[in-house]
């Protein structure tokens, strides 16, 4: 599970990282947070992982959508 968590970790913050300095947004501008993850579904969540690297604020709107394998990416859309 560790070594599961850190792979995660390596790559979310990675693209995130990437995301923020190409766009030029800061992370505390980020007002809602969508982590899709069909397999690995930790607790605490992927979404919470991010939340508190970043120390993203407060109200943020955080929604983790994990463990409904590929049908998940649907979800999002309706």
């Amino acid at each position: 599970m560790a070594e599961a968590r850190k792979e995660a970790e390596m790559v979310m913050f990675g693209a995130i990282d990437e995301l923020l300095e190409k766009t030029g947004v800061k992370a505390n501008y980020v007002g809602i947070l969508v982590v899709n993850c069909s397999l690995f579904n930790p607790t605490p969540s992927l979404s919470a992982m991010v939340v508190n690297h970043y120390k993203l604020r407060g109200n943020i709107l955080s929604y983790n959508l994990g463990g409904m394998g590929c049908s998940t990416c649907w979800i999002n859309f309706d």
